[in-house]
């Protein structure tokens, strides 16, 4: 908890098979450990240092291909508050980005500001979410969907869990 807002960072919202659909989590048991960032889909390896990196600064994270982390930002976690949901999905054309890249996209100044839970995931990009291998057997029938179907995914978890941390699973907004 920083000030009024309560983060949780790094929760599981799928469960990859590399090149194939995202599975639902399995549920755990137990207290799970929300305090540091998911893993990061790997990207293209940087060579050189973005003239806009003094004003709009980025964070490197553990990089892995089973990513599917998503992160939550409230400020009440009481069910029956049900406050407006609002779905962060990073940008970087489906190549790059991730939910933490950059300070901006912290969400607990939004979640106080707005009075709102707020919600980034992170999900596989560039040939790990993209690349259509369906030509090598049924089961890749979909696999260049498979980083769009993590975000599917994720806002299924977030339509069935997010009364936990005092959102309304009717009123999200992406």
């Amino acid at each position: 908890k920083e000030g009024k807002t309560t983060s949780f960072l790094g929760i599981p919202y799928a469960e990859p098979e590399r090149f194939e659909l995202p599975k639902p989590v399995a549920a755990w048991t137990g207290v799970k450990n929300a305090q540091v960032w998911g893993p990061v889909c790997p990207a293209p390896e940087q060579t050189n240092v973005s003239s806009h990196e003094l004003v709009f600064p980025h964070r490197y994270w553990i990089e892995n291909e089973n990513c599917q982390y998503l992160n939550v930002w409230t400020q009440n976690l009481a069910p029956a508050t049900r406050k407006p949901v609002m779905v962060w999905m990073h940008g970087g054309g489906f190549t790059n980005g991730s939910s933490m890249e950059s300070y901006a996209y912290d969400g607990r100044s939004l979640s106080e500001f707005g009075d709102v839970v707020v919600v980034s995931v992170n999900h596989r990009l560039n040939i790990l979410g993209t690349l259509d291998l369906s030509a090598y057997g049924p089961q890749y029938a979909n696999s260049r969907y498979t980083g769009t179907a993590d975000l599917v995914v994720a806002l299924q978890w977030v339509r069935d869990n997010i009364e936990a941390f005092g959102g309304d699973p009717g009123n999200v907004m992406i």
